[in-house]
């Protein structure tokens, strides 16, 4: 399951049994967890655009967060921008995926291929409608997230 925190911790008092409870009925959560979710997320991953397909079809959520990273959360366009995969993003976005949507700490797909030098998935990203001027929770831009992770060719590419 995907969910960062543990049963343990949260069935141990009161409060984290609520919050345990709630977590089907927040909206960031929608769907995490979930056999299909957790197919698209590695799909994504892996750049598998069959699997990514399959998923969908299985009913995974295009815009689902998956949390098993940390706190911040990433999406399947995210996994699929890190690992610079052109071909898996092109089907998450003509599935639906938001291709500005910002997680909790305001990160978008567009950011993390920024952090992780992938040139070819920032290029479809911004193909695709990216908004380059969004600012992370940091305040940094994809230009600037690119620039302070070493990738220089790439930060003037977003500016």
């Amino acid at each position: 399951m995907r969910i960062g925190i543990s049963r343990r911790v949260a069935f141990g008092n009161i409060a984290g049994f609520a919050l345990l409870a709630a977590l089907p009925a927040c909206g960031a959560m929608k769907g995490a967890g979930s056999s299909a979710n957790d197919q698209l997320m590695s799909a994504a991953q892996a750049g598998n655009v069959a699997a990514i397909q399959g998923a969908l079809a299985d009913g995974a959520d295009v815009n689902a967060f998956d949390y098993a990273e940390g706190r911040s959360a990433r999406t399947a366009l995210s996994y699929a921008a890190i690992g610079n995969h052109p071909d898996a993003i092109r089907a998450l976005v003509a599935a639906g995926a938001q291709v500005n949507l910002q997680n909790n700490t305001g990160f978008t797909a567009l950011h993390r291929a920024a952090e992780a030098g992938s040139t070819e998935a920032a290029q479809t990203l911004l193909e695709l409608g990216a908004d380059k001027s969004l600012r992370h929770g940091g305040g940094f831009t994809a230009s600037q997230v690119a620039m302070e992770s070493g990738h220089m060719e790439l930060a003037d590419l977003l500016k």
